[in-house]
């Protein structure tokens, strides 16, 4: 805290002739400070539901390079610094599940954030800003989109889609086509008027250039998004490419839904649900010759994220080599392969080869050793957190498996990957899991099986056979109907 403090008192004293900076005055130069005050305690602590601060009640990001970045909290007064090479960067704050606020930032900025109603005020302490520099979402959301907090029908990111009456999904003459139609062409008379709201802001001196260009920018390419949306017949799309604004999270949504929309990428069908065919998506990428390289090289490595996290690991290293063929970014390369462990074939076993638990009294086990114990026995290994909604969720379904199986020769097993051990115990108790299967992980995620299962969301399944072998790296979760299918073929 004393080197913060020390940095920005620097900063303040700093004008813009120095030209003899030390590098720590570089440094500061080069750095966003963001300073989250008066955080409601809701969005910092578990929710009853076993939701937290991650499940879109609150996010704060950033776009770097390559990657969004989430700034995260951990106490009610927190400071964020953002190392930034970019004159400006877009920070995007959501909040109250839909809500959304995007503003502008500049390179040595201090920026204060607190919160009224569990709504985010911003305020730039190091210099003056114009009147609605930093309030423009609020104000166009009162004078423009009616509804203050919209169901959403397409997404979060595009306040123009939404019903105002949920009645009328029920009733019978309730045509989703027309609908759609009519969201549509309002839609576009809203952005109309946002258009001429925007000018009068900027005609009144309420407003920096630099704003009027990106909120301008903005409202033209929601647009273009809009179009790609509709779904009514012969509509001519206005396709833009500009790589520069790669670094600005309304382009990135457009230009992924263009790839989606024009290149017809469908779903697939999994065994809980279904998801896009990223693989196809990567493809039709790579073939493309329309992109720049910031926004081929966004697309590749968001539709390899996807490879990595829905595919199989063969699926996962082939597309990895194919992204390393097609993208110079070497030092994005390293942090996919670092990342991504094992994803890459010149990956080395550094790790360590147990996975090793405590239990409940702080007592140290292993995976190898669990499975040994109850060797002959089919085992149903659920790996959770406190912090996972959907683990959370899970859980009753998970009891009533367990019930179903008590008199056959099936262990279900839990894994926590908390870090808070009093978070896990409070956790395990309120899901009634406590006992001698009840385990804590602690060298989660170095443990070489890990890596090799790309064990990196929850919640995950795993199922060991009467022998002691992994015969399902990603098995159904406990409330899908498929589980019964596949706990009996190893009984």
């Amino acid at each position: 805290m004393k080197n913060i403090v020390f940095l920005f008192l620097i900063f303040l004293c700093c004008n813009k002739k120095s030209v003899t900076l030390s590098e720590n005055k570089k440094v500061v130069l080069d750095t966003i400070v963001v300073s989250f005050l008066d955080v409601p305690k809701d969005f910092l602590y578990p929710l009853k539901s076993g939701g937290t601060i991650e499940n879109s009640k609150f996010d704060v990001q950033y776009f770097s390079d390559n990657e969004v970045f989430n700034l995260k909290l951990n106490e009610e007064k927190s400071i964020k610094k953002i190392p930034n090479k970019e004159d400006y960067i877009e920070i995007v704050h959501s909040y109250n599940v839909f809500d959304e606020i995007s503003i502008l930032v500049k390179k040595g900025d201090s920026v204060n954030i607190n919160y009224i109603d569990k709504t985010p005020n911003f305020k730039i302490i190091n210099k003056e800003v114009r009147k609605h520099d930093l309030d423009y979402d609020f104000l166009v959301r009162k004078f423009i989109f009616k509804s203050k907090y919209p169901y959403f029908i397409q997404s979060k990111n595009n306040p123009i889609f939404y019903i105002d009456d949920l009645s009328i999904l029920s009733r019978k003459d309730f045509n989703i086509e027309a609908l759609k139609k009519n969201i549509y062409l309002n839609a576009v008379k809203e952005l109309s008027k946002e258009r001429i709201f925007l000018d009068s802001i900027y005609k009144n001196n309420e407003f920096s250039l630099v704003n009027y260009n990106y909120y301008k920018q903005r409202n033209y390419y929601n647009l273009l998004h809009i179009n790609l949306k509709n779904e009514i017949e012969n509509e001519v799309i206005d396709y833009k490419i500009n790589d520069s604004l790669v670094k600005y999270k309304f382009y990135r949504h457009y230009i992924y839904d263009y790839i989606i929309k024009n290149n017809r990428i469908k779903e697939i069908a999994v065994s809980d649900g279904s998801i896009l065919d990223s693989k196809a998506a990567f493809d039709s990428v790579i073939k493309s010759t329309s992109f720049g390289e910031k926004t081929k090289k966004f697309l590749l490595y968001t539709f390899l994220e996807e490879i990595i996290n829905n595919f199989s690991k063969p699926d996962a290293e082939k597309y990895f080599q194919l992204f390393s063929e097609n993208v110079t970014d070497k030092k994005l390369i390293e942090i996919i392969e670092k990342k991504y462990y094992g994803i890459s074939k010149k990956a080395t076993q550094k790790e360590s080869t147990n996975v090793n638990f405590i239990n409940e009294n702080k007592k140290e086990t292993s995976l190898d050793e669990v499975v040994s114990n109850y060797k002959g026995k089919v085992l149903y290994i659920d790996f959770w957190a406190s912090w996972c909604a959907p683990c959370r969720a899970a859980m009753p379904s998970s009891r009533k498996l367990h019930e179903t199986y008590k008199n056959e020769n099936i262990e279900f097993i839990y894994v926590s990957i908390d870090k808070n051990f009093d978070a896990w115990t409070k956790a395990y108790k309120k899901e009634f899991i406590s006992g001698d299967n009840n385990f804590l992980a602690t060298n989660y995620p170095e443990a070489t099986l890990y890596k090799e299962i790309l064990l990196k969301s929850i919640p995950r399944y795993l199922i060991y056979d009467k022998n002691g072998k992994l015969v399902n790296g990603n098995a159904p979760s406990p409330d899908s109907q498929e589980i019964i299918t596949e706990l009996k073929k190893y009984l």
